[in-house]
């Protein structure tokens, strides 16, 4: 495949340029002395359970504070339900262990990112939380590399639906066709496919086909560029 059109390229967070060392829900689990499976299934229920009003909320965070707001308020419900204590300082650590998580950058971006932004516009499109604005993509300033980032919950949108491509697409204003998108989830590059996108690679995580071309390691941008 030429790339030498390219002009901006388009990544994914998790999993193609950070990963978790530890699962946040194991983490949680910890604090309340529930095992990882214990606990998700309880989170899993508690969700199910919530009433239309809370599920909106979900939908409407967009600001770090909101998603503040919902998790102290879900973490005082988990609490309740298995007869602890909601005391305030229990209630916030369970809450930042959701909100900041425990990531660290993949091999090689901050590398890659610094070869590649002489010659390239960066950009980040995102499904998640506000908080991976505020927490993720402040190690080592890796948010400094980005032109444009795309949070799924500040805009209102997400991948793959066709709307949050368009969207970023406005914004960026280069043509699609010299784009190339990076990410680790088929369903994402096939909705970036759907909406005009013909530069499309793959990050090799759970979800891997031919359809696209696959690198194991962000650095293999370099070669297929051939920066």
């Amino acid at each position: 495949m030429n790339y030498n059109n390219i002009k901006y390229i388009l990544f994914d967070v998790g999993n193609v340029l950070v990963y978790k060392r530890t699962h946040e829900d194991e983490n949680v689990a910890k604090l309340i002395n529930l095992t990882r499976p214990e606990y998700r299934a309880l989170l899993d229920r508690l969700i199910e359970e919530q009433t239309d009003e809370e599920k909106q909320q979900f939908k409407d965070i967009n600001t770090v504070e909101k998603e503040y707001i919902y998790l102290q308020v879900l973490h005082k419900k988990i609490c309740i339900e298995l007869n602890i204590d909601p005391n305030p300082e229990l209630i916030e650590k369970m809450t930042q262990c959701r909100m900041k998580g425990d990531f660290a950058l993949k091999d090689g971006i901050i590398e890659t990112l610094t070869t590649l932004s002489p010659k390239y516009s960066l950009g980040i499109l995102s499904n998640a939380l506000p908080s991976r604005r505020a927490h993720e993509l402040k190690i080592q300033d890796l948010e400094s590399f980005f032109s444009h980032i795309f949070i799924s919950h500040e805009i209102g949108l997400e991948k793959p639906d066709p709307e949050i491509y368009e969207y970023a697409l406005k914004k960026i204003n280069i043509p699609v066709n010299q784009i190339l998108f990076v990410d680790d989830k088929l369903d994402y590059l096939e909705g970036a496919e759907r909406v005009g996108f013909k530069n499309l690679v793959m990050f090799k995580n759970k979800d891997l086909s031919d359809k696209y071309p696959v690198i194991e390691d962000i650095r293999e941008l370099l070669g297929m560029l051939a920066v």
